[in-house]
């Protein structure tokens, strides 16, 4: 387990650390920063697609993966999210 979880981390720092692809991880970040904000589990493109309007609540993935990268939404790192 302690060479997987080394593993994983030298993968994060080194491989995905420049990665900007719209993944699932994107979906994630952003969500996690609305809960870190207050504003809940909502759509969280929805403001910059459809400025002016109310953002839709969500639950279409779940909700562990959101609230484990609050904190690093608080601290508003994204290496510490990965």
């Amino acid at each position: 387990m302690v060479v997987a979880l080394g593993l994983r981390v030298a993968y994060v720092l080194t491989v995905t650390r420049y990665d900007t692809g719209f993944y699932d991880a994107t979906y994630y970040t952003f969500t996690a920063y609305s809960v870190a904000q207050g504003d809940g589990f909502i759509q969280p493109f929805s403001r910059y697609l459809h400025p002016g309007k109310e953002p839709a609540e969500v639950a279409d993935h779940p909700p562990l993966t959101t609230i484990m990268l609050v904190p690093g939404a608080w601290l508003d790192d994204v290496l510490f999210m990965r």
